[in-house]
């Protein structure tokens, strides 16, 4: 569950321009995971999130909350 909600976190703010460590904290995770212990994703994470980044429907209401 860590993983994918490091995927996650890196998805977001990806998307959002925002740091590991403020997606933590929108995510309300800081306590549950460490933004340093995510840094680095292994291949098979850093391709999940690839497939993430490229799906329009799964990423267009994050960036509708970060646009200005």
């Amino acid at each position: 569950m860590r993983r994918y909600a490091a995927i996650m976190i890196h998805a977001y703010s990806q998307v959002s321009g925002r740091s590991l460590e403020q997606v933590t904290r929108d995510m309300h995770l800081e306590g549950i995971i460490d933004p340093d212990q995510i840094r680095h994703l292994s291949d098979a994470e850093t391709e999940y999130l690839h497939d993430i980044l490229k799906d329009d429907n799964k990423i267009r209401s994050w960036q509708a909350n970060y646009q200005s």
